[in-house]
């Protein structure tokens, strides 16, 4: 029964996909606006030249909390997904093992999701990054965002190839490759690399760091269903 239920909680059908596309891609869009209308119209009114809760860069903003949420949402289906494959019944050894390592997974790549929404939410990178710099004494390039990217792609490149294995082509690992893309946009962003104008730096940043979240929610729960379907014995090394 447990496959069935989690099923349930997975959207289905293409106009459930194409609903959270338009509302996502609409959120990032918004909050795009809102950001730029912070800092030019509205910023007039307030003391700092801008609107916190507009602020892509501010870390208490509506646009860091949706992606927070997005994020967790992806640990929630990882989560499930993990507890739906438990194995029940006679399996043989060698499906027993594959399914194993396949949860196995699932688990790691949840905690990954969890850890990245805390950050998201908690900007917990920076404070690793000014520690970094404090200890080594210097900031190697820019700000010292390198200290934390280069984790960062470690983990989430060993985290995007286990999935990727397992979804192989199909639409779900089409947008895991698409997630990873707009990240890696993001990254080249944050290392001024890209675009040196600050409001636009800022809106293309934070807006691929979302649609990428947004791709990475809709891979998974693809890839739940179809996890779901074969038992985990049809996703295999």
């Amino acid at each position: 029964m447990k496959p069935h239920l989690v099923a349930e909680l997975l959207p289905r059908g293409r106009r459930a996909y194409l609903t959270l596309a338009i509302v996502g891609v609409g959120c990032v869009v918004l909050f795009g606006v809102l950001h730029v209308l912070g800092h030019t119209y509205l910023g007039r009114f307030t003391t700092n030249g801008s609107v916190e809760a507009f602020d892509l860069d501010s870390e208490g903003s509506l646009a860091t909390w949706f992606n927070a949420m997005l994020l967790f949402l992806c640990g929630q289906v990882t989560l499930l997904l993990w507890y739906a494959l438990d194995p029940a019944g006679e399996r043989p050894e060698g499906a027993r093992g594959a399914n194993g390592r396949l949860r196995g997974g699932l688990l790691a790549s949840s905690i990954v999701w969890f850890a990245m929404s805390a950050d998201e939410g908690g900007s917990l990178h920076e404070g690793f990054k000014e520690l970094a710099v404090m200890l080594l004494g210097t900031r190697l390039h820019g700000d010292g965002s390198i200290y934390w990217i280069v984790p960062y792609f470690v983990v989430l490149a060993a985290t995007g190839v286990f999935l990727l294995r397992r979804m192989g082509r199909t639409p779900a690992g089409g947008l895991l490759m698409a997630a990873g893309g707009l990240w890696a946009l993001a990254v080249v962003n944050q290392l001024e690399l890209l675009f040196a104008q600050p409001l636009i730096s800022i809106l293309v940043e934070e807006s691929c760091e979302t649609l990428g979240s947004l791709c990475l929610l809709a891979s998974l729960c693809l890839f739940a269903h179809d996890a779901v379907r074969a038992g985990g014995g049809g996703i295999d090394d």
